[in-house]
């Protein structure tokens, strides 16, 4: 008997000690959850801001590409001999393409660059596939004048650029597009 009330005093003391332990034990992990739910937001606004920051600067640094295209003398030229000189055309055409894939080269981001005539037809088309960059042959050159980008390209000011937002192009194993306009005239 002296064994068995001394097994219930034992049961007793552990079951007070425990409470507060399951308590405190209870709290810390109530604690640990929220810091880390709270850490791992910190973090995530973190990453996001600096996401936010690195697109912000991408697209000042198309809008400075874009407007130094947009007042290339070798655009003017090609502007001035259109509908007057056909060689003299196709021979600025051809300068302001090898431009072209000179800023599509240093500039991996930009999948193709591509200057439209007032009508939206293609006039100079540069790719780029991240190794190699190319012009597209006259004969495969598009008219754009039914897309929504030429469209809000064709109203923009001087200075102004329009960029669309992200959509996937038809090649579905590419990275979505972002398209960036802006006019020359």
């Amino acid at each position: 008997m002296k064994g068995h009330i001394q097994n219930r005093l034992i049961a007793a003391f552990l079951s007070v000690a425990a409470l507060p332990l399951a308590g405190v034990g209870l709290y810390s992990i109530h604690s640990s959850t929220e810091a880390l739910r709270e850490l791992g937001l910190s973090s995530a606004k973190e990453q996001a801001r600096l996401k936010a920051r690195k697109i912000e600067e991408m697209l000042r640094d198309i809008r400075g590409d874009l407007l130094f295209l947009a007042r290339s003398p070798m655009l003017f030229s090609l502007l001035d001999e259109l509908g007057r000189d056909r060689t003299q055309a196709d021979f600025w055409r051809q300068k302001l393409g090898q431009q072209f894939l000179a800023l599509a080269q240093n500039k991996p981001a930009y999948a193709a660059l591509i200057y439209l005539d007032g009508n939206g037809q293609e006039v100079v088309h540069a790719e780029h596939d991240g190794l190699r960059a190319w012009l597209i042959p006259d004969e495969r050159l598009l008219n754009r004048a039914t897309r929504d980008d030429f469209r809000a390209a064709a109203v923009l000011h001087a200075g102004e650029v329009h960029v669309s937002p992200a959509d996937r192009p038809e090649a579905e194993t590419r990275e979505p597009v972002v398209r960036c306009a802006v006019s020359v005239v």
